[in-house]
């Protein structure tokens, strides 16, 4: 199976300052932005309605989403007080994006532990899940 899948963690809000999530969390984003920044140069009639921080799982060599999310929760581990309280203020999310080339579908499994992580943090759960042809 040939597939490729990222996890991140995401807060939004109309008024989050980025800087303030970095600075709160001692932890450097993915990326980052403001309200009414460029969402892609290319389209400048496409900007942000609101800010954002984000920060990636670290792990995209694998293609098993669970390893994906402990690597992500364990990574958020050193700031998790600091993003509890942050999750009630903006809005949280783990995001999983799982692109499958071929049809077959990897396992998608969230274990009892991870879901409470999730939960203590707030956190709505997104995945999509992308099929494609085989490359």
């Amino acid at each position: 199976m040939e597939a490729e899948i990222r996890v991140w963690f995401t807060l939004t809000g109309l008024d989050l300052d980025p800087n303030e999530i970095t600075t709160a969390t001692n932890l450097e984003p993915s990326k980052a932005w403001r309200k009414g920044d460029l969402i892609d140069p290319r389209r400048p009639a496409r900007r942000h309605k609101e800010g954002g921080w984000s920060i990636a799982s670290g792990c995209e060599d694998t293609v098993d989403i669970e390893s994906q999310i402990k690597a992500l929760l364990k990574r958020l581990c050193p700031a998790r007080q600091a993003l509890v309280s942050l999750g009630k203020r903006y809005d949280a999310e783990v995001e999983c994006v799982m692109y499958i080339y071929g049809g077959e579908r990897p396992a998608e499994h969230f274990d009892r532990d991870a879901v409470r992580q999730m939960a203590e943090l707030n956190a709505s759960i997104d995945v999509d899940l992308y099929i494609l042809p085989a490359r």
